[in-house]
Formats: C-alpha cells, structure tokens, sequence
C-alpha cells in the first residue's frame, strides 16, 4: 500500500513542478501548497494517470489465481495466439485482459472478442476478487460453471455470443452485487428462474436468442427498481403475460423483445415507460391500434423504433407531435396507411425508414425529399404509383433505396445518378419503362446491388456497367434487352477477386430492410448474408451472339442466369474456372457444339439447366455432376447429346455395342449348339436302355431265340480261345 501511495506521490510531484505549482517541505512530509495559476484540472490529470500505472507498482499477482488463468489457457484453443503474453514466467497483472487491485487480487478478466475455443474451466470460481466477468464474443461452449456462484464480488458478468448450452443457473441470483448479467446469443434453453426478480442492483439485463420456454410473468420483475436495459428473445414458445394493470418498478431506456407471444392486445405496460431511448419489439404477435398519446410519448424521446412484423396500426397520425431525435423507424409488414405516410415528413432527424409490406397507395409524397438525413429508404410490397420523384437525388446520403414491388411506372429519375453513397438500388417489379441507365462507376462508385428486374427496360447493356468495380449482384431480368453481353464484365472487380475488403461498405440489414433475389429461378429473402451473395441474373430478354470469354473470369460468382435468350455459339471452356458457382442456368437459348468437361470441376454446383438448346456430343461425368437432381431434366431439348443419364447412346459407344453384340450372337449360336449335343445324348440314353430291355425279355419269353443266342454266343467265345490260345503260343516260342 506504501508503493503505491509513494507512486501516486511522486506522479503528482513530477507534474506539478513541471507547472509552476508552489511545493514547500516540512517535517520531512511533503505538503502541497497548490497555487493554481493556469492548469486547474492538473491534479485529476495525476490521478487518473497513476490510476493507469497501478498494475506496474503492486506487488504481484497471487500465485493461486495466477494457476487458475494459467489452467484456463490450457484447457482453451487459441489458434490466433491472442494470450501468447500468459506466460509463467511474467507478472499476471500485465498480462492481456488482466486487471488487479493493489494486493495483486485479479479483480477484472476480459477475453472478449478472441475467437478461443473450449469450455470455462469449473476453477474459475477461484478468482473470488473478481468483479467484472468478460467472455463474449468466443466460441466456448458447455454449461455455465457452477463455481461461478463463489463470485459474490461480481457486478457485471457477460457470456453472451458464445454457444454454451444449458439452462440459466439459479446461482445468478446469489450474486447480489450484479449489475449487469448478458447471456445473449448462446445456445441456453429451458425456463428462466423468477429469483432473477430478486437481483435489485440490476441495470442490464440480456437474455437475447436463446431457446427459452415457459412463461415471463410479473415476479421475474419484482425487485428491479434500477432496470435500464432489457433484451430478450426466444426461438421456441416464450409466452410474456402480465396484468394489464402492471405498473413496473423500473423505467426502461432500451427495450428489445423478438419473436414472443406478447399480443394481441398492444402491451399496456409500455404506456407507463417515459423514457424509452430505443424500443425494438418485431414479431410479437401484436394485433391492436397503438394509442396516439403513448406514440405520441414514445417518439418524443426515442431515437429507435422498430414494431415490424405485427398487425398494427397507428390512427389518427395527425394528432402525434413530430419527433425531435429519432434516427430509425421500423414499421414493415403491419396495417399502416397512407394518412401515416404523409406524417412521416415531419421526421427530419430520420436515417433509416423501414415501411416495407404495409397497405401504401398513391404516389410519394413529395416532402419526404425535406429528410436530407435519410441514409436507407425501404417502402418494399406496397401499392405506390406515379413516377419515381426525382427529388431523391437531393438526399445526397442516401445509400440504400428499395422500391421492389410496387406500381411505379414511367423513367428513372436522373438524378439517381447523383447519389455518392448509393450502395442498393432496387426498382424490381414495377411497371418502369426506360432504356438501361448508362450511369457510371465513377458517378455511383459504392453501388453493389442494382435490381431493375421484371420493367420494361430496353437497349443494349451499357459498356457503362463494366466499371462498377464494386457491384456484387446485376439483375436485369425479364425486361426487353437487346444487343450482345459487353465481353468488359471482367472489369467488375468484386466478382473476380477473392477476399474483398468491404470496410464502410459493408451491407448491414438488421431493421427489417430486405433484399429479394430470384437469380435461381425462385424468390429468396435476403435480410442478412447479403455481403456474401455475387449473383448476375440476364434471363429473360432478347440478348444475342456469343457467351463472351471474359465472363469466365468472375471467380467469386455463385450464380448466373442466362436463361431464355437467344446466345448461340458454345458455352466457353474456360466455365470451369468459375469455382464457386452454385446456381447455372444457361437453358432455353441457341447454344451449340459440346458441353465443356470442365463443367464437371465446378464442386459446389447445386443446380444445372442446360436444357433446350443446340448441344451435342457427350453429356461429361464425374465430381458435383452426379449428385445433382433430376439429371435427365438437365440436358432435355438437345436432341444431338448422348451418354448417362440420358437414354441416347453416343456413336462409340453405338459401335461398341454391335461388336458386343456379335460376339454375343457367336456366344449364343455356340451355346445352341451345345444345347442340341445335349439334347442328343439325353435322348438316345433312354432309347439305349428300352432296346436293352426289350431284347432280355425276348430271350426270356422266346426260347429258340434264347437257344440260338447262347449258341452263337459259344461260337464266338470258342473262336476267341482258339485265337488267344494261338497268340500264347507263338509268343512263348
């Protein structure tokens, strides 16, 4: 304790005499005389400074602790060698993600973010200082320690984004120190214990994406006077019931609920939240008007707010007073209508606007252009009309704007291409008719999604769109494009080269905002994984001539759809190199001459059409080519393919066949052959026998037969002696 004191001394001594400041002894102590002249927050400055060096003057760390970590490294895999600095031989207070006190007493352990494997070791519990426990962000797994219930000095401990399994101990409600307690996106299931009403200390409390059952109810909030943060979710059946007379003890800033049965009526609870800085509450079975007066509360004050996925409806917008700081409001896939969409212009501080699969009609208000801080737009499956208003060019930070599925028609707007920052772009589904925008990679530098599917677009493809080196999904189908396909599609650089650092730019929908792509022949729902998905989709139009080579060299492509077009020539050799495809639909054009074997190196192919065409020659085998469904679908309509796993033999195998079937010929003539010797000698064994039979019983029956027979029988027997006897003789001579 003395070290330290003399350390915070000598800090604070060293400071001060560099700044002027006054210093006198006497009595051998040291008395500060602080004659403050410029430097009035010097002496906190000391302090916290000191405060930073105090893991430098202890003592050392105690020995038994220090097994204790060193039993924890052993016992996890850590491939990234993030803890190289626990060493033996090195003081444990310094080592990374270590704090202690004064006495050496490990008082803080931080492993958070470090990609170790393993489980937490049951010693753990032996760190009895502990005060702060920090191990998200891992991948450790197995049950929560038991021994963890011996950290009574405990106030925050965080587990979550692991995949520990398990229930929730009870033992957590021994630590009534806690303060914060996060279990969040783990593998944890079963009930969660209502003693946890009981930890009154409690500020955080983070229960998200687990697999909890069973029922939420008053008590497991009893005693939460202090409760600020609250997470939850579930995905198996977690029922939240309460009274509607329920007034918490606690006022809530962060409120998030997912996927539970809370409705239908709207929660009446949350009217007596004040102080909701961000309610998220998705998918909650909520099927009720939200009052105007709490609405009205709640958006005064919240910066977030997401109610999507539930049945909804706000009457009387008009009544609620415009919000002053939100920056994002969620309300996809309720009952909202046009009268709230008017509202919305009154929300300025607004980022992000999620109002995707409500009931909006008629065109869109021309004041939405007054939210210039808009960054992501999504009004997704409505029923708006009119022409797109070019009064989007002038939210220059806008990067996100997704009008898929609804009734706009006539020309985009020009100054789309005004739009910086614009990363999604998608007009899908809508009834546009214009030629290809020719906008350029320097004009839209950060685009990557650009989805004009399903218009009335028409024109070549723009030598243009070559020089969006960042896009990672072009989706053109199913408009009227002629021309060739621009051999200049090499130049789309995120698509031919591995590993592309996304930074900034990364896609992040996780507000309900949706991304939906048909590239394989049927809809998916993109809300996450989208900075994953390279997709190029052309079919359905009228392009013409050949499949250029270059195209060859989007390595990082998954799926291409050519489909129903009019491409003759072959499919290039090179198609192989495309390594990670996994969607290839080439069907319904003019394509000819064989089908490259190289086709076959494509491991990850999931789905093949190359039916109806002009193919011919072998159909090639091996690798992800035999495992594929409905083989014989594949290659239907090329009347000049042959071999498995169509019926039609290949001339080689034609001519194979007759030389076989020759040879078989030979084969059987000579088993017929054989047959007939068979039949032969089968036959005459019984005629032999009944012959044999008939003339015993004819010397039995006849008698001057049978006395003529034995009597011709001597004769011969007699001349047989004479002629061996003669033989005997004349060779003993």
């Amino acid at each position: 304790m003395s070290q330290m004191i003399s350390a915070h001394i000598y800090i604070m001594f060293m400071l001060i005499c560099s700044s002027h400041i006054r210093i006198s002894y006497c009595n051998h102590n040291i008395i500060l005389a602080i004659a403050m002249q410029k430097h009035m927050n010097l002496l906190a400055f000391a302090y916290a400074l000191a405060s930073l060096l105090i893991p430098y003057f202890v003592c050392g760390c105690n020995e038994s602790e220090k097994q204790v970590l060193l039993h924890f490294k052993q016992s996890i895999v850590d491939k990234r060698n993030n803890l190289e600095s626990w060493s033996g031989n090195e003081h444990c207070c310094s080592w990374r993600g270590i704090q202690c006190n004064i006495d050496g007493h490990i008082t803080k352990l931080d492993l958070s973010d470090l990609y170790l494997k393993g489980s937490i070791p049951e010693d753990i519990g032996d760190l009895t200082f502990l005060t702060n426990l920090t191990l998200w962000g891992n991948y450790l797994k197995g049950p929560i320690p038991k021994s963890i219930a011996n950290l009574t000095s405990l106030t925050a401990i965080d587990l979550s984004f692991n995949i520990l399994n398990g229930s929730l101990p009870e033992f957590f409600c021994q630590l009534s120190k806690l303060q914060m307690l996060d279990v969040s996106y783990n593998h944890l299931s079963g009930t969660i214990s209502k003693c946890i009403g009981g930890l009154s200390k409690l500020t955080y409390l983070g229960l998200s994406s687990n697999s909890w059952e069973g029922l939420l109810c008053e008590e497991h909030f009893a005693n939460l006077p202090s409760l600020s943060t609250f997470y939850i979710s579930s995905k198996s059946n977690l029922v939240f019931t309460v009274s509607s007379e329920w007034i918490p003890r606690f006022q809530l800033q962060h409120l998030y609920m997912e996927s539970m049965n809370v409705g239908p009526e709207f929660p009446r609870w949350l009217l007596t939240q004040t102080h909701m800085i961000e309610i998220e509450m998705p998918n909650m079975s909520i099927s009720d008007n939200i009052p105007a007066d709490w609405f009205s509360s709640l958006l005064s004050r919240a910066m977030v707010v997401d109610l999507s996925d539930n049945d909804i409806n706000v009457p009387q917008p008009s009544l609620i007073s415009a919000p002053n700081n939100m920056t994002l409001l969620a309300l996809s896939n309720n009952h909202l209508s046009d009268d709230f969409f008017a509202y919305i212009c009154n929300f300025t501080s607004l980022s992000t606007l999620v109002l995707s699969n409500n009931k909006f009609s008629g065109e869109l208000p021309r004041c939405l252009g007054n939210l210039k801080q808009l960054e992501q737009l999504d009004v997704m499956n409505n029923s708006l009309s009119g022409h797109i208003p070019d009064f989007f060019g002038s939210l220059g930070r806008l990067n996100y704007l997704n009008l898929h599925n609804n009734k706009f028609h006539g020309k985009l707007p020009l100054s789309i291409q005004n739009l910086t920052e614009l990363r999604v772009f998608d007009v899908g589904n809508n009834n546009l008719r214009d030629i290809l925008p020719p906008w350029t990679g320097e004009q839209l530098p950060h685009l990557r999604l650009l989805v004009l599917r399903d218009n009335h677009f028409y024109g070549s493809i723009p030598n243009q769109f070559c020089s969006y080196s960042s896009i990672q999904v072009l989706n053109l189908a199913g408009n009227h494009i002629t021309g060739n396909l621009p051999p200049c599609f090499n130049n789309l650089t995120a698509m031919t080269t591995s590993n592309v650092e996304l930074g900034p730019f990364a896609l992040d929908l996780g507000n309900g905002e949706m991304i939906i792509d048909d590239s394989k022949g049927y809809e998916l729902k993109y809300t996450s994984g989208l900075n994953f998905l390279y997709s190029i989709d052309l079919s359905n139009n009228n392009i013409s001539g050949e499949i250029p080579e270059e195209l060859m060299d989007l390595r990082n492509l998954l799926n291409l759809n050519l489909a129903g077009n009019m491409l003759a020539g072959r499919i290039p050799d090179r198609i192989g190199q495309m390594e990670q495809l996994e969607f290839l639909d080439l069907s319904r054009n003019k394509l000819s001459g064989p089908i490259p074997q190289s086709i076959s190196e494509l491991k990850f192919l999931i789905r093949l059409n190359l039916s109806f065409n002009d193919l011919s020659g072998r159909i090639p085998t091996g690798n992800q080519l035999q495992v594929l469904n409905n083989l014989s679908s594949i290659y239907a309509g090329n009347n000049q393919l042959c071999g498995p796993p169509i019926q039609k033999l290949c001339a080689a195998d034609t001519e194979s066949h007759e030389v076989h079937d020759e040879e078989k010929a030979g084969s059987d003539s000579d088993s017929d052959s054989e047959d007939e010797h068979l039949w032969f000698y089968a036959g005459i064994g019984p005629g032999l026998l009944v012959g044999f039979l008939g003339f015993c019983s004819s010397l039995h029956f006849i008698e001057s037969w049978r006395h003529s027979y034995f009597h011709f029988v001597d004769k011969i027997f007699d001349k047989i002696a004479i002629i061996v006897a003669l033989w005997w003789r004349k060779c003993h001579n």
